[in-house]
């Protein structure tokens, strides 16, 4: 007979004795397979538990940007809950229906809890902003911005979908009265591929003291696409208009802009109602305290930013991760998270991590460092390199724990020391996808990349980091393990969300990975399980005070270290590289998985911050600017990279970081202020910037100079040598130089999507060293010499992977990459027009792609009668190239000359692209007027920056 036993079900435990609930769970358990069904793991020893009630997320997303996006339902609360005292059940401390808490940790005499909550705002609204619908992949970031739309179709926008052919309404309530006499609808139509229609028809209504009322006086309801639809109407004084819409028959609708009044007035709307709303309307978690007895509540931080992942230090501050770094992630929606301290009170607040992407589940360990997962992916592969790091609680010491070249899994987060050993507990889990997975176990003296250090405990869950593979190490697996927390050396408390209900349980396993139930509520998950015991205040560890200097100080002992296959002298000099942050978030579609796009290999705009010299014995001590994500390249004598940090770190204010040399073994490096100026015997010495200057590394500005003094005499035109146009003319995102050089690979980059590296970078592998065109000027390749300030400048730029914008301004919101010049306008269709009808058959339907994609130096928007496309096509007697072959004993389709129709057509559009781009000219063109971009650290993105 099999008995069914929950603890959570206080009518059937109430009254029974510890003896009997234990019995019970023999019975109900016993015969459980490990991973599987549940296992008689025993309760004497699990202490009280303190954990969270809330829904688990709406639709999956990865952990990168977890904290930016909109897929939290309201509901739940903390609870506390004795496993050796079921009959008493949980006990509620704190419950807010209309909102849901991220995650929680406890005081370490375990009589508090930090927790991080916000209020749900309905996905319905935005801002003033109201809507009877919005589909799951739309959004209504941008309904209400003063940015033009380019087209009816153009994304990200608003629908109704999937609802179709019904009545449908808009709402803008205002924070005061306002005096209103018109209101202009762009409205969002993707036919004829789509299934939204601009409407049948529409009403416009106005808010009166109880109902809404019809304004008067308007002479057409527009319902035209591709344009603003003005409508005018007798001045109301109002604080809420309403537009009431008709969908067309078996069609959607929705919304690509919507503006109130003038210009002027929607810009005031708009300012007042950001100015109104308190963060806690804003959709922000913020950090509160409550005692596990209930008492205590109060809210700490507050602001327009997200806060979570809180934790106490062992000076009384507290540790969280916020959404403060005002910046926002590359390849993902969503703002950007970094590790911060503050005092008690929620004063004094301080950044301590200066990584760009995202920081999460920080835990103090025994020594008072900070154990926390890392996002970074510094010319590798973006989707695998978050391992696990440790930094002070002042910042200092920025070191590599484990993992960081793993391939399985993507993510190692939710770590947390073992009692009584040296190994740690933690979530194996995906990047994309909800951050759930695998039970694992660290073995760190394994080494700290070593995946064979990793042990899985619910091999139910197909992780097998042996395998070390690129593919299964971002699968994800739904209702899966996560929120792992340590008891002791055999026994854990999980989070697991399989075994039939599809909703999440708290569940007792021990060290062989079976488990037993141990508390489940039938209507809702529950999550972050925390043993309620007290622990000895970790060690305050000495790492002085992040003061406010500007500089802190690198000390490397021998370079050489670590750097195999270089001989010693070979190493000159250390270029010093920055990365900066992104100040603006995706707002449509990517090109190479960009939005912005910056070039065709890094994701990042980047500086090259200069150099500094490296002494005969490898050593090297220089300053570098404080809170800023900095990387190195080893150089020879001639700036050339010999090997690259393919991670990156910092210093804070006044600190003095110090390694052994490069890719040493972490466990070798000597502790931090191990050395000082004495031990040293010489000074720290600036960077020595550039000859061209320090700054964004930008493409036109510093690498083109060098291929129009050089190079473009042979290499543009009509018929450039070799068929290699490197001249500065502009093509779809960059221009052809830049275009030719790395669609050929003359160059070595990586870009960042499943083509780079997780290992580390090898010496003599990457850069200059390994490029084709290198070796073409260094041989003097068309008896040109090139001066040595020009070749370290195409050097720095191969060596930055690439970067083509120095800025992520852009001009061109909605279209693709922000900056496409081509797709998305009239004059390309008709261009597509005649290119399938002539030339598809050989070249493929697509002329472009948008993530990736050949043809892109076939069009010239500088020069159109010399785009490749025209000329290749072009019968040699009419000045042509006559490229074109005989395929399938068929005839190539040439253009006889030049007063062929199709001929004519594609130069006209072409030369009406040149005419458009020149007129809002991009940020790699003079007159450049960048559009401004939102700036929100604190509201939920709600869609996804596609495809």
């Amino acid at each position: 007979m099999l008995v069914k036993c929950y603890f959570g079900e206080r009518r059937l435990l109430a009254g029974l004795n510890r003896f009997t609930v234990l019995l019970l769970l023999d019975l109900a358990f016993s015969g459980g397979v490990r991973g599987g069904d549940t296992t008689a793991v025993r309760t004497e020893g699990c202490p009280p538990i303190a954990f969270v009630k809330r829904q688990h997320f709406d639709r999956p997303f990865g952990i990168g940007t977890i904290i930016g996006w909109d897929i939290y339902k309201p509901g739940g609360g903390i609870y506390i809950y004795d496993p050796n005292k079921p009959e008493d059940g949980e006990r509620e401390i704190f419950r807010r229906d209309d909102g849901v808490i991220f995650d929680m940790s406890a005081s370490f005499d375990a009589k508090k809890l930090l927790f991080s909550w916000r209020k749900c705002r309905s996905s319905n609204r935005k801002g003033p902003l109201s809507v009877s619908r919005v589909w799951r992949d739309d959004t209504l970031d941008h309904v209400m911005e003063l940015s033009e739309p380019l087209n009816s179709g153009q994304k990200p926008n608003h629908s109704f979908w999937d609802r179709k052919g019904g009545r449908e309404w808009v709402e803008v309530n205002f924070e005061q009265p306002e005096r209103i006499s018109r209101i202009s609808v762009y409205w969002f139509d993707d036919q004829p591929t789509g299934g939204c229609e601009v409407p049948e028809s529409w009403k416009l209504y106005y808010r009166t003291a109880s109902k809404w009322t019809p304004v008067e006086g308007v002479a057409d309801y527009g319902t035209t696409k591709n344009k603003w639809n003005l409508a005018a109407f007798r001045e109301v004084e109002t604080k809420g208009l309403r537009i009431e819409l008709q969908c067309r028959p078996g069609k959607s609708a929705g919304l690509q802009r919507l503006r109130i009044g003038t210009d002027a007035q929607h810009a005031a709307i708009l300012k007042r109602a950001s100015q109104s709303n308190s963060s806690e309307l804003e959709d922000c978690f913020h950090i509160y305290e409550i005692g596990i007895d209930g008492s205590g509540l109060r809210r700490i931080t507050d602001g327009p930013f997200q806060d979570i992942h809180s934790f106490y230090l062992p000076d009384g501050k507290i540790g969280f991760v916020s959404t403060r770094v005002k910046s926002f992630a590359m390849c993902q929606p969503g703002a950007g998270c970094a590790l911060h301290v503050m005092d008690p009170d929620g004063s004094d607040i301080r950044r301590i991590h200066f990584g760009t992407l995202a920081d999460h589940s920080p835990f103090v360990l025994d020594d008072g460092s900070i154990l926390f997962t890392r996002w970074e992916y510094q010319d590798k592969d973006l989707t695998y390199l978050q391992g696990l790091w440790t930094i002070s609680p002042a910042g200092h010491r920025v070191q590599l724990f484990f993992g960081n070249t793993i391939l399985e899994p993507a993510v190692i987060w939710q770590a947390k020391p073992i009692p009584n050993t040296s190994n740690v507990l933690c979530t194996l889990a995906p990047h994309h996808g909800n951050p759930v997975g695998a039970v694992g176990i660290i073995d760190r003296s394994k080494g700290l990349e070593n995946p064979l250090g990793i042990a899985n405990l619910t091999p139910e869950i197909d992780y097998d980091p042996r395998r070390n593979e690129r593919g299964p190490g971002d699968k994800q697996f739904p209702w899966a393990y996560r929120d792992p927390y340590p008891i002791s050396e055999q026994l854990f408390i999980v989070s697991y969300g399989g075994g039939g209900p599809n909703r999440y349980r708290l569940f007792l396993m021990n060290d062989k990975g079976e488990k037993t139930l141990l508390y489940e509520d039938k209507a809702i998950s529950c999550f972050n399980p925390l043993p309620l015991v007290s622990r000895t205040t970790p060690h305050n560890v000495y790492a002085g005070e992040q003061s406010d200097e500007k500089y802190g100080t690198f000390f490397v002992a021998d370079v050489y270290r670590g750097l195999i296959g270089v001989e010693r002298g070979a190493v000159a000099a250390i270029r010093v590289m920055k990365v900066i942050p992104k100040p603006c978030n995706m707002r449509g579609q990517r090109a190479y998985d960009m939005d912005p796009l910056m070039s065709r290999g890094t994701y990042y705009a980047k500086s090259c911050l200069g150099t500094v010299p490296v002494a005969e014995d490898g050593s090297a001590y220089f300053k570098a600017p404080a809170g800023e994500e900095l990387y190195f390249q080893a150089l020879d004598a001639d700036g050339k990279e010999l090997c690259r940090m393919g991670s990156v770190t910092q210093v804070v204010g006044g600190e003095i970081q110090s390694c052994i040399g490069c890719h040493e073994s972490r466990f070798t490096a000597p502790p931090n202020r191990a050395v000082s100026q004495a031990t040293i015997g010489r000074d720290a010495v600036d960077i020595q910037p550039p000859p061209w200057g320090a700054g964004p590394m930008d493409f036109v500005r510093q690498v083109q100079p060098v291929f129009d003094k050089y190079c473009a005499e042979c290499h543009s035109g009509a018929d450039p040598a070799a068929g290699i146009d490197l001249s500065g003319d502009k093509t779809r995102f960059f221009n052809m130089a830049y275009d030719n050089i790395t669609e050929r690979r003359l160059v070595n980059y990586y870009w960042l999507l499943n083509e780079a590296l997780v290992r580390a970078f090898r010496p003599l592998e990457s850069g200059s060293r390994v490029s084709r065109l290198v070796e073409m000027i260094e041989a003097g390749h068309g008896d040109v010499k090139m001066d040595d300030q020009s070749r370290r400048r195409i050097y720095t730029w191969i060596e930055g992977n690439v970067p083509y914008y120095g800025t992520y301004d852009h001009t061109r919101p909605g279209l693709a990459g922000s900056r496409d010049a081509v797709a998305g306008t009239e004059w390309f269709e008709q261009f597509e027009q005649v290119y399938r009808k002539r030339c598809a058959s050989c070249h493929g339907q697509e002329f472009y792609t948008q993530n990736k994609g050949s043809h892109h130096t076939w069009i010239n928007l500088t020069n159109p009668e010399w785009s490749r496309v025209l000329t290749a096509p072009l019968a040699k007697s009419a000045g042509g190239l006559q490229l074109c072959k005989t395929k399938d004993n068929k005839d190539p389709n040439i253009f006889p000359d030049k007063t062929d129709p199709d001929y004519k057509t594609i130069l006209e559009a072409i030369r009406q692209g040149k005419k458009e781009l020149y007129a809002n000219p991009r940020m790699d063109m003079p007159n450049a007027r960048p559009i401004p971009y939102p700036k929100n650290y604190a509201g939920p993105f709600d869609t996804f920056a596609g495809p």
